[in-house]
């Protein structure tokens, strides 16, 4: 039995490009947006975009909505979409409790 690893070692090869890329790509200041993160030189939040190829918006739709992003930028925020926590709070974990009632 043999496995073929050249395609998986390309694909993580590529996403590991693309997430060292768009760290250098995104900044953060108190200024913008409040601190969220955002593309260099835009005012367009990260999260907003994952967000985007989270709700499964296609991506020639987003281009056409936020014209100034590179492919590099949509590569990096789709890679967050996958690997990023969803918004909002974390959910708390509910715990019942039972009252005793005296007869």
């Amino acid at each position: 039995m043999s496995i073929e690893c050249k395609s998986l070692r390309q694909t993580v090869a590529k996403n590991l490009a693309a997430f060292r890329w768009g760290r250098r790509r995104v900044v953060s200041s108190p200024e913008i947006l409040g601190g969220e993160l955002v593309f260099r030189g835009t005012r367009i939040s990260v999260q907003h975009i994952a967000a985007l190829f989270r709700k499964r918006v296609p991506e020639s739709e987003i281009v056409e909505d936020f014209p100034i992003l590179e492919p590099r930028d949509l590569a990096y925020a789709k890679l967050l979409a996958r690997i990023g926590k969803r918004p909002g709070r974390p959910r708390k974990r509910l715990v019942f409790k039972r009252e005793h009632v005296a007869k």
